[in-house]
């Protein structure tokens, strides 16, 4: 037996190994998904968006999971213009960064729209953050996501989108600025659908 091999025999007898090892193969998986060019990435996550009867629902079912929605985005699903989805169509939600979607460091928000549109992916459905958040369990800590559904004013009056984030305040719906001015630099990241 070689030295590698010995050392490999030990290894699985340690305790954690079964855990570690999983852990090594979620986080590979993850790294080559990444890497993959856009449209031949795999979908995180495919979900159903009819799941909640009313947007008043919508939060509740949210906060009732252990989850946050934060104020201004509160606000945002109580806009007359914030819509649930009531099809039966399963959405795709694939990661990205703005750079992978835009080319650019640097873009407004039509930029971010228009480039979304040319790889055919669509503009997603107000009620999508709130099913992801519910489905997202296990997102790293200081890790935030935007979804690119169409942007609502908030109770101050600017046009956001809502963000699936993880912080010190735990999981939450949270809002990210999209008004036509506001510039995305190209590490931001986004869930396309």
């Amino acid at each position: 037996m070689s030295v590698a091999e010995d050392f490999y025999e030990d290894a699985k007898k340690h305790p954690n190994y079964s855990r570690e090892q999983d852990e090594l193969m979620v986080r590979l998986a993850k790294e080559y998904r990444a890497a993959l060019p856009l449209l031949e990435r795999p979908p995180q996550f495919s979900l159903r968006l009819d799941i909640f009867d009313s947007k008043e629902a919508m939060v509740a079912v949210t906060e009732r999971n252990g989850h946050t929605v934060i104020g201004y985005a509160k606000s945002m699903v109580n806009h007359k213009d914030c819509r649930l989805y009531t099809g039966t169509e399963i959405f795709d939600f694939i990661p990205a960064t703005v750079m992978e979607v835009t080319g650019r460091d640097s873009v407004k928000t039509p930029e971010l729209y228009e480039a979304q549109k040319r790889f055919g992916f669509i503009v997603a459905p107000h009620s999508s953050a709130f099913a992801i958040r519910l489905t997202y369990t296990d997102q790293p800590m200081d890790e935030w996501i935007s979804v690119l559904s169409e942007p609502i004013p908030d109770s101050r009056g600017f046009l956001v989108v809502f963000d699936v984030e993880r912080d010190s305040r735990g999981s939450c719906v949270s809002t990210g600025c999209a008004s036509p001015g506001n510039v995305w630099n190209g590490a931001y990241r986004l869930f396309l659908c």
